[in-house]
């Protein structure tokens, strides 16, 4: 039997194979830090820290660019309609909107925070998965918030039915080492960037030592002065 080609073609090419050792590597790293998420998330779930609720409109706050008419429905009234959690004390890590929409929304998002910070873009989650019609659910790094922030939409004049927010559902496992489309993305470049590059470098690296070295004759031509002109004497 002839002995396996990939070996034989790696050795060739020694750039893709740093390649591939970089997205070996890459999805070992993923791989670890999904496990340590669902280690710790199973662990919050045992010690009680994190426990499903279902939540109701009264829950929550409404800003100035939101209200609720008179029939239970709400009507966004501006660009940035808000609904703030009331509780700042419960630890939220994911969270499933069952609302209904007169029409499209544009954007929906959810920002989380501490205690006594602000919300800012550094701390937003953006729909998990595709939408199931008007239920989405939005998933929140391990630690979560305590202090929540849901933007229904990004518009005025919407009309919202308000059926209820799920929070903390125990999820599937295979679900934490599912990536979102940022982290697919990064899983598919980084390892090809660093690769390209660290074989880049190397290259031109091994290049120069060899050029260092390479001799001034390499045909075997006798340099002047050298053995031929001895002889001539």
């Amino acid at each position: 039997m002839g002995k396996p080609r990939l070996p034989k073609l790696l050795a060739k090419h020694p750039g893709a194979a740093l390649v591939l050792a970089c997205y070996a590597v890459a999805l070992l790293l993923h791989l670890a830090v999904c496990t340590v998420a669902l280690a710790q998330n199973r662990a919050a779930y045992a010690s009680g820290e994190l426990t499903p609720a279902t939540l109701t409109l009264s829950d929550f706050e409404l800003n100035d660019e939101i209200y609720q008419r008179e029939d239970g429905m709400l009507v966004t009234s501006g660009a940035d309609p808000q609904l703030l959690l009331v509780d700042r004390e419960r630890r939220v890590e994911s969270l499933t909107l069952h609302l209904g929409y007169s029409r499209a929304p544009r954007i929906r998002q959810v920002f989380w925070a501490v205690p006594g910070q602000d919300y800012d873009l550094r701390k937003t989650a953006y729909p998990f998965g595709r939408a199931e019609g008007e239920v989405v659910t939005f998933l929140l790094p391990p630690g979560g918030g305590q202090s929540l922030r849901i933007d229904p939409d990004s518009e005025a004049g919407t009309v919202i039915e308000f059926v209820s927010v799920t929070i903390n559902e125990r999820r599937p496992f295979w679900q934490f080492y599912q990536p979102d489309a940022g982290q697919a993305l990064g899983l598919l470049l980084v390892p090809l960037l660093v690769g390209c590059g660290v074989s880049l470098v190397l290259e031109a690296a091994l290049g120069r030592v060899f050029l260092r070295r390479k001799p001034n004759n390499p045909d075997g031509a006798p340099p002047p002065g050298g053995e031929g002109a001895a002889g001539d004497g």
